[in-house]
């Protein structure tokens, strides 16, 4: 989402945060919107976790559920933190944590016909045909997705401290503590307006602090010719089609160059350019 309409973090914002963790030698990667990772079915960021995650593994398979207990290592914040946990309401649940895979398949959108009209937009006619995954979006193969499961569960104290609880019925998956949004994890979320009454935008899911250490890496690479490749935030990074492709039917991939566009003029890594069937930030 960050791709096609989020706004990513100002390279100075990058650089300032950078300097901030080397002069203080705290990278606080924990924080809220770092931690904001949860994701509904159609892609939209619905949460954040709230501590580590836990492998369910049994010599048995699990016939009427068992109950899992997690350690937290941070309290609820949704609800206060965003407009949408202020008007929607929060609550606790466990997320299933799923490594992305290194060959998913990507389809294109229906074709517009005369009944649909047209997308209105100098980008949004060619966004149209922006191809993505069912399960994996565009996420990055190796990343992590983190999908709610809408179990039942609730904080309570335990022997490791504060815990949080439910059944599951699942052997050998991931169970991740979560706070979610209050609404249907299978459809789009309602709109919901700030104090100023304007449509509050999407929920933060970029790590400033993650992006100023790998800025702080990529720049000793740069100045030992270790690479030429431009910084590019993680919240606008996806996929690349070809890769996939490739490394599917087991080839190497190619080395791609995203070709210049005349027609949209906007700063560095703000613009998308048709590549293959898919499309490759500038």
């Amino acid at each position: 989402q960050a791709v096609l309409l989020g706004t990513p973090p100002q390279l100075q914002a990058v650089v300032a945060a950078s300097e901030a963790a080397l002069s203080t030698g705290s990278l606080n990667l924990d924080n809220v919107a770092c931690r904001s990772n949860v994701v509904s079915s159609v892609g939209e960021l619905i949460g954040e976790q709230l501590g580590d995650c836990v492998t369910l593994r049994v010599s048995q398979s699990l016939v009427n559920g068992i109950e899992l207990c997690i350690p937290l290592a941070h309290l609820p914040m949704l609800g206060s933190s965003s407009d949408h946990g202020r008007m929607l309401g929060t609550v606790l649940d466990f997320a299933r944590r799923q490594t992305v895979s290194w060959n998913y398949t990507t389809v294109s959108p229906q074709p517009l016909s005369d009944d649909m009209g047209t997308v209105p937009g100098q980008l949004a006619g060619k966004l149209w045909s922006w191809e993505s995954g069912q399960q994996y979006g565009r996420l990055k193969p190796g990343w992590t997705l983190h999908t709610p499961l809408g179990l039942d569960a609730d904080i309570r104290l335990g022997g490791g401290g504060t815990q949080m609880c439910a059944k599951v019925f699942e052997a050998n998956w991931t169970y991740c503590p979560i706070v979610r949004l209050l609404a249907n994890t299978s459809s789009i979320l309602p709109s919901v307006h700030d104090s100023a009454g304007q449509t509050a935008p999407p929920m933060n899911s970029s790590c400033l602090e993650l992006d100023a250490v790998l800025y702080d890496v990529q720049m000793r690479q740069l100045r030992r010719d270790q690479t030429s490749a431009a910084f590019i935030p993680m919240d606008m990074q996806v996929s690349n089609l070809e890769a996939l492709r490739h490394h599917h039917s087991g080839g190497a991939p190619p080395n791609l160059k995203p070709a210049a566009s005349s027609a949209v003029h906007c700063p560095p890594g703000r613009c998308l350019a048709p590549q293959g069937r898919g499309f490759a930030v500038l």
